[in-house]
């Protein structure tokens, strides 16, 4: 997670996605480099447009998914879609398979629409590893268990994965932006293709159409 200096900017990524976008962008430019330097044929500018094409889809997939906090509201960007959604609209954040945005649909449609985000992924074994646990601690006796549970906040703070704390994170602030005495109300949701990752994937994908049939 990052967030700008006043605190008002806050994003979301999965490290293990960008760890893997990182990884494999020095390979591609490492191989991109040995292809240009020993290789001059038809066959090195199909293996080139390989690369690239692999490259836009890494981007796609990897980097660009993420999910951003700010003074307008949350907007989950995915790979080939982004929605923006109020923060009056936004009715609660929480974990599944994965982070799933939950807001209020349109006047006269009625019913809760929901935003699945790609960059955060849920884990059914942290979930499990968190329910064993509270049942653990349940069976203490009072005393033992108010002495090692410690302050709330820093509890949570301590404990649950990435994705845990980055739904933790997100409802806090929607705490603040919508308080809970205020309901949800209907808001312009503003769903919009991501066309930068989508030219990513295509362009060097088409590329390597042309150049395999020449």
């Amino acid at each position: 997670m990052a967030a700008d200096p006043a605190g008002e900017r806050q994003v979301y990524r999965g490290a293990g996605a960008v760890v893997l976008w990182w990884a494999w962008a020095i390979f591609a430019v490492a191989s991109l480099a040995a292809i240009a330097a020993r290789y001059h044929d038809h066959g090195a500018a199909v293996a080139a447009t390989v690369i690239l094409a692999i490259t836009g889809i890494m981007y796609a997939c990897a980097l660009h998914p993420r999910v951003v906090a700010g003074p307008a509201g949350i907007s989950v960007d995915n790979p080939l879609r982004t929605h923006l959604v109020p923060w009056p609209a936004v009715t609660r954040v929480d974990l599944a398979q994965s982070l799933q945005v939950h807001y209020a649909g349109p006047p006269g449609r009625g019913g809760e629409r929901t935003v699945h985000s790609w960059a955060v992924p849920g884990s059914p074994r942290a979930r499990a590893r968190r329910e064993l646990r509270a049942q653990r601690e349940s069976r203490r006796a009072p005393a033992a268990a108010a002495y090692a549970r410690g302050p709330e906040a820093a509890r949570a703070a301590t404990q649950g994965s990435a994705a845990e704390f980055t739904a933790r994170q997100l409802g806090e602030r929607l705490s603040r932006e919508r308080p809970d005495d205020a309901p949800a109300s209907p808001g312009p949701v503003q769903v919009s293709w991501a066309w930068g990752p989508i030219a990513a994937m295509v362009v060097p994908l088409l590329a390597l159409v042309v150049a395999a049939a020449a």
